[in-house]
């Protein structure tokens, strides 16, 4: 048994005072939710170890927080705080930031917090926090496309030869290797072109838009803006060779006539098969109404 004392006026008003093995007095009157329990708590027999944690962090609260040294009840190795049962690992928790000499540097904005004084601005911090980061995320987005401030090569000469796959792609002599089914396997070629149009709207939709007008839904977020295929100066006047090479390597690839150029244009050539590619180009130019620059013979 624990030392206690139980009072009950002529009025009827009821307080309960509950004296732990450390001295420390915890103290709930006849108002209180779990009055009951808390009369019945302190005529048990609770473990004296329990009493005493629950003792000291009755006493390091009322300690920091003198307005809550009634709001704290103890009943059967339990802590209630206002009526409501404090969870055992919240009731640690409690205790080591209590017992934290930094307590008083953080104590203002718990209070801000947990006092009904500060309801109203509490929900309008809430409020707004999340808003001013959303106003920020739109402004960032709103901001229009500027021109570079250096000059730099659009489209930078190709190397004569890459390795794609551990196989060498000769870009001055080579071509698609699917074009001439154009004309000698239409059917064959119209399943490549199919084939083109579903890496197309898997992979590059995203920036270059549906149609490849470079309208995408990532598009407001990247500078400079992908390749619009619709202007009749872009690809009509590059071999399907080039369109290879750049889509191969991407950004990552562009040599340094072409910097400064911070290109979203990733390496595909780490997710595409080399025909997946090969395809892709054809779905470009079978979509846009083009053509690819033809190569050119040298002459000796």
């Amino acid at each position: 048994m624990h030392p206690y004392h139980h009072v009950r006026t002529e009025d009827g008003r009821e307080s309960l005072t509950v004296f732990m093995p450390s001295g420390a007095p915890v103290v709930a009157t006849g108002d209180h939710p779990h009055f009951a329990e808390l009369l019945e708590g302190a005529q048990s027999d609770a473990s004296a170890d329990d009493l005493r944690s629950l003792a000291d962090l009755s006493s390091a609260v009322a300690q920091h927080f003198d307005t809550l040294s009634e709001r704290v009840a103890v009943a059967n190795g339990r802590v209630y705080f206002d009526g409501d049962e404090v969870d055992s690992t919240i009731t640690q928790q409690i205790r080591r930031c209590l017992d934290d000499p930094s307590v008083g540097d953080w104590r203002p904005l718990v209070r801000f917090m947990t006092e009904k004084r500060y309801t109203a601005l509490l929900g309008a911090a809430i409020v707004a926090i999340p808003a001013l980061a959303a106003a920020n995320v739109y402004v960032q987005m709103s901001v229009p496309v500027q021109p570079p401030l250096f000059s730099r090569t659009v489209h930078p000469a190709s190397p004569s030869e890459i390795t794609v796959h551990d196989k060498k792609i000769d870009l001055d002599a080579g071509e698609n290797p699917f074009r001439a089914l154009e004309t000698s396997n239409p059917a064959e070629f119209r399943k490549h072109v199919e084939n083109g149009r579903r890496v197309y709207y898997r992979n590059c939709v995203f920036c270059h838009g549906d149609n490849m007008s470079a309208n995408g839904m990532f598009v407001h977020g990247l500078d400079p803006i992908p390749t619009n295929f619709n202007d009749q100066g872009a690809i009509a006047m590059l071999r399907d060779t080039f369109l290879f090479w750049r889509i191969s390597k991407g950004g990552p690839g562009l040599p340094e006539e072409a910097a400064p150029w911070s290109s979203a244009m990733p390496a595909w050539e780490k997710m595409l098969k080399e025909e997946e590619m090969w395809d892709v180009i054809l779905f470009l130019y079978d979509f846009t109404g083009q053509k690819p620059r033809a190569k050119e013979e040298v002459t000796p």
